[in-house]
């Protein structure tokens, strides 16, 4: 039997190859220094490769654009990350932008999720303010919260991590939740027997061999999102979902 999460794994590739325009050589290549020179080939990759490779191939590939996946209200980005985060940790069932729309619809009556948030001078908006977002943004919150993960991380959590990072650079609330959650699931990974240690070394020891960062403070936001899709999908077949 394969895999399913070989099988997305491939596809995910497929599709980031297309997305970059990567030819045959350049793909070969790439796939070889993921694989330290020991195969060209995606079906020979071990998992911790390609993760690896879709990772390469993620920060070579354009943002995407339209069909209202990515928003540039602040507000709706928050409410989007936190209701990606309740699907890989199986609250919610679709994690797609519809979906999330039709949730803040039922939660605030406003049609458009980018519309949490104060318009002024917009002649085809109504003055929907920040407590409108707030509402949908609590909601969400309260999901996760069912699941036994709370994404407001505390401040000293949130320093730990922090001091843990080799760039020095300041952990955005955000980033740290992802983060969090990350552990969230590995943790749930245990409880469901689909890994044998719960600790956080174990965790880093999964981090460093498919994303070659030391431990998992050290991911950066995009490959803090693989890391929570790839443990999520692994969640949600131990889990029978």
């Amino acid at each position: 039997m394969v895999d399913a999460c070989y099988l997305h794994d491939v596809r995910k590739v497929h599709g980031l190859r297309r997305a970059c325009g990567l030819d045959e050589d350049g793909y070969r290549d790439l796939v070889g220094r993921v694989s330290e020179g020991r195969t060209t080939s995606l079906k020979e990759l071990r998992s911790g490769e390609r993760s690896r490779l879709i990772g390469e191939l993620a920060r070579r590939a354009p943002p995407r654009e339209g069909g209202g996946r990515r928003y540039t209200n602040a507000y709706a980005r928050k409410a989007q990350a936190l209701w990606i985060t309740a699907y890989w940790l199986g609250t919610v069932e679709n994690k797609s932008h519809q979906a999330l729309e039709d949730f803040a619809r039922r939660q605030t009556g406003v049609d458009r999720i980018e519309w949490l948030q104060a318009h002024t001078d917009s002649a085809r908006a109504p003055r929907f303010g920040t407590a409108d977002a707030s509402k949908v943004i609590d909601a969400i919150k309260q999901i996760l919260k069912r699941t036994g993960f709370d994404p407001d991380v505390p401040a000293r959590v949130v320093k730990q991590l922090q001091a843990r990072r080799a760039d020095g650079r300041p952990l955005a609330p955000g980033h740290a939740t992802k983060l969090e959650a990350i552990l969230h699931l590995w943790r749930r990974l245990h409880a469901a027997g689909a890994v044998r240690i719960a600790s956080e070394e174990a965790l880093d020891s999964w981090v460093e061999g498919a994303f070659r960062v030391r431990s998992r403070p050290a991911l950066d936001e995009r490959q803090a999102d693989l890391a929570m899709e790839r443990l999520g999908r692994w969640l949600r077949q131990a889990e029978g979902g």
